[in-house]
Parts: C-alpha cells; sequence; structure tokens
C-alpha cells in the first residue's frame, strides 16, 4: 500500500533517560525513533509523538489538533472506523492519545507479541487516515459536550481559561487546547482534513519504543510498518507569535456564584528551557534554580509560603507553585492559594506580597535546598519504575526543542544550585510588572 523505504541509520548511541539506556535511529523518511530496553516485565510501549499541536493552530482554528485526535480513531482503509482500540483491546492491550499546546500523542501498551500488530495499526493511520464528512459531524458535536463538560461547566476550570487567555492574548499558551466554542462550531470537514495532511507525516514524528525489546528486534519491524509511509512534503513550523512584554502588571477578577471557595493565583512570566520571554532567547542557567526555588516556596508543608501563610498566619488552607520548564515557548512561575473560610483575597494577597519581598532576605540554608533537590530527584526517581513516564518525559522534552544526549543532565547539574543562585533568579523573575494576578470568588463580599 506504501511506497518502500529503507531503514537508513544516522545515529546509534546509548545514552541514558530516567537511568534507561536507549538507543536511537532515523528512517529514511525522517521518522526519528527511540528504543529503550526494560526487560522486568514482557510488556512494550508504542508511543508515536507527532510536532503539532495546539500552539501550531491559526487563530479562527482553535482546537484543530485536539479535533485530529478524536478522528484518527475513526478508521482506514483496512481498520473500519471506531474498531482501532477495540483491535488494541482484543490484543490485550490499553491505547490512549493527548494532545498538548506542544504536540499530539498516540500511545498502545500491549504484550511483547502484540507490538507488530500495534506498530502495523499506528503506521497505517499515519497517513492513511479515510474519515468522511458524515463521520466529522458528529464527533464535531462530541468536541462541543466535552467543552461543556470539562470547561464550561466547572467554574474553576473556566477561570483559568479565560485568566490564560486574558495574560497572554497573543501567545498561543493563551488559547484552550480544546478550542473556543465558537471555532469548534465553525470546523469544516476541510480543515480537519487540511490539519491532516500538512502536520500528520514520519517525518514530523517521533516514535518512542519502550520495554522488553531491544533495537535488534525493533529495527525490522519498524522498517516493516512505519519505514513503508512516505514523508510527502517539507514540514515547515511557523514561528509563534510572541506575546510583547507587559507594561504594567496585569488583574483578571471573576465574580461567579457558582464557585465553591475563592481563589487567588499569581503567574510571573520566565524563560523555559528552550524560549526566553517575549521571544528571546531561553536562560537555560535559569531553568534550574527556578526549579528548586518553586519548591523552596511552595512544595508541600515545609515550604516557605506554606509555613508562613497556612501555619503561621493561618490565611491559607491550601499553597502550591508550579514551574514546567520543558515547553517550545515561554513558560510561567504560578503561585496558586485557597484562603481559609472568612479570609478576604485582599487581605490574603497583602500577606502574600510582604512574604515574597521577605524572602530576599529570609534565611535560605543548604539543608532547604538540599531538601529541595531530593524532592525534584525522587520524583525523577520514580520515573524511572515507570515505562510509561520514561517515554512521556522523554518524548515531552524532544518535541519541545531537547536533544537526546541533555535529557537527563539536569540529575547532575542540580546538585550545583546555590542560595546566590536562587535569589538571582528569583529577582530577575518574580518581578510585578511581568505578572498576572487572577481572583476567583462567589461574591463580591470575598475581594
Amino acid at each position: 500500500m506504501f511506497k518502500k523505504f529503507t531503514l537508513f541509520t544516522l545515529a546509534l548511541m546509548p545514552l541514558s533517560a530516567w537511568g534507561l539506556d536507549f538507543e536511537n535511529f532515523k528512517l529514511e523518511n525522517g521518522l526519528d525513533v527511540y528504543v529503550i530496553e526494560d526487560h522486568r516485565t514482557p510488556v512494550v510501549v508504542n508511543f508515536v509523538w507527532y510536532k503539532a499541536g495546539a500552539g501550531d493552530e491559526e487563530e479562527g482554528k482553535t482546537g484543530l489538533a485536539h479535533m485530529l485526535e478524536h478522528l484518527m480513531f475513526k478508521g482506514t482503509e483496512n481498520i473500519p472506523p471506531q474498531e482501532f482500540s477495540k483491535i488494541v483491546a482484543r490484543h490485550g492491550g490499553k491505547d490512549n492519545a493527548f494532545t498538548s499546546y506542544d504536540y499530539t500523542a498516540y500511545f498502545q501498551k500491549v504484550a511483547k507479541e502484540n507490538l507488530p500488530k500495534m506498530m502495523e495499526i499506528e503506521a497505517e493511520r499515519m497517513t492513511g487516515l479515510t474519515f468522511t464528512d458524515q463521520e466529522f459531524q458528529p464527533e464535531r458535536d462530541v468536541i462541543l459536550e466535552e467543552r461543556r463538560w470539562r470547561i464550561d461547566s466547572k467554574p474553576q476550570n473556566k477561570f483559568f481559561e479565560e485568566f490564560a487567555h486574558y495574560s497572554l492574548p497573543n501567545h498561543p499558551y493563551g488559547r484552550p487546547v480544546i478550542g473556543w466554542e465558537k471555532d469548534i462550531k465553525n470546523y469544516t470537514y476541510e480543515m480537519n482534513h487540511d490539519w491532516y495532511k500538512k502536520w500528520y507525516q514520519p517525518s514530523n514524528a517521533i516514535l518512542i519504543l519502550i520495554g522488553d525489546i531491544t533495537t535488534a528486534e525493533a529495527k525490522p519491524l519498524v522498517e516493516k510498518t512505519y519505514g513503508q509511509v512516505p514523508s510527502t512534503q517539507k514540514i515547515e513550523h511557523e514561528p509563534w507569535t510572541v506575546e510583547p512584554l507587559f507594561k504594567e502588571a496585569k488583574r483578571f477578577k471573576k465574580i461567579d456564584q457558582d464557585v465553591n471557595l475563592p481563589f487567588f493565583v499569581r503567574s510571573y512570566r520566565t524563560t523555559s528551557l528552550f524560549k526566553g520571554m517575549a521571544g528571546t532567547e531561553p536562560s537555560t542557567e535559569d531553568v534550574l534554580p527556578l526549579d528548586v526555588l518553586s519548591q523552596i516556596l511552595g512544595g508541600g508543608a515545609s515550604s516557605y509560603l506554606y509555613e508562613a501563610l497556612v501555619k503561621d498566619m493561618k490565611l491559607a488552607d491550601s499553597v502550591s507553585v508550579d514551574y514546567s520548564p520543558v515547553a517550545r515557548g515561554e513558560t510561567t512561575f504560578d503561585f496558586m492559594i485557597q484562603p481559609k473560610e472568612g479570609v478576604k483575597l485582599s487581605e490574603l494577597e497583602k500577606a502574600f506580597d510582604e512574604k515574597l519581598e521577605e524572602f530576599v532576605e529570609s534565611d535560605i540554608s543548604k539543608e532547604d535546598i538540599q531538601r529541595a533537590v531530593t524532592k525534584l530527584k525522587s520524583l525523577d526517581v520514580y520515573g524511572r519504575d515507570d515505562p510509561f513516564a520514561a517515554a512521556y518525559g522523554l518524548g515531552k522534552f524532544l518535541v519541545a526543542g531537547g536533544e537526546a544526549k541533555d535529557f537527563d543532565n539536569w540529575l547532575t547539574d542540580i546538585e550545583k544550585v546555590t542560595k546566590d543562585d536562587l535569589l538571582r533568579v528569583f529577582k530577575k523573575y518574580m518581578v510585578l510588572k511581568q505578572s498576572t494576578t487572577g481572583l476567583l470568588v462567589p461574591d463580591a463580599k470575598f475581594l
């Protein structure tokens, strides 16, 4: 069915990711393949990542990447509609797919002897999808219902969607992955068909095989299946729209009577591993200190802000801090705080700002830093025991723009983070002018 392509090995090097050695080779059609051996159980994960996600969508066409994810289960010339997952289940496996700003990914987890079948059907739908307009129309309604259930009917989720767009109105990360309702209603069969033809081909994909398989076993299987799929055109990734630096701090307030409890969030613009603020080059030397800083400020019951706002001042029930550096675009350093009953958000925000100002003068000990580093490293160690988590971590890193050889460098360099590093990135990024504050309350009296 597909034009024959010969396997062409460009690189074969043992590296280390999540504590597991892996090897990499590339097909002549452009498919990048990674094989990670894990022989503890006779199971293999077949994981395909497309370097096309919600971030690549045009204005007015939000959610197309997610829509196509659904349509990928509609069938091919040899696979009847809705049969893909049934085939996986009949072979004793599990499958799923997910869409992000940076990528769309599909996987099957099966016993080793059933891997060839999974590779065959996944390769089949890489370019052989045959969904029709009759199948497209009802699936669009499914997406609309999913949006109503996941976003519109959940006040907090709706708030965060609006908050993100208010904060980054020009950047793709300010748009919802699932799409705006008006855009979903305007979808056409042609839009999704064009998206599929543009992005779904081997040269824009990464295959990760992890589990009870060797590279010697994998290569002929990959050649027989994925190797037969042609790459029909050169993929051009357009630069994403840049969000200019803010001229002043932003504030987003929402009163929603369906909200059970008030909520406070503060989001500071920061660098990721692959892109700096406002489209600048990434400040990679800041990433590890920011990661450690997130743990020290809000990484659990012993963190600085939890101790201050929850235990000492008794103004909050919960405090969390999130920083995710693996991203194609710039990222954010986010504080999320749930106030205690009866505490107004104005009082909580005042205390929060004061504690952030005091942090620069606080006593950050080597023990504090080591505790944060240990926690971050332990999260990585847990990932080594889960083949899916290992494949997910590597895939996310690669599609964001990373190279496999750099994947686990942080395990060694994170030990080098010092107090001076923490204070440097704190002063550099915890700048109110480049932040957005969000306030969600059921009634104005909670403000």
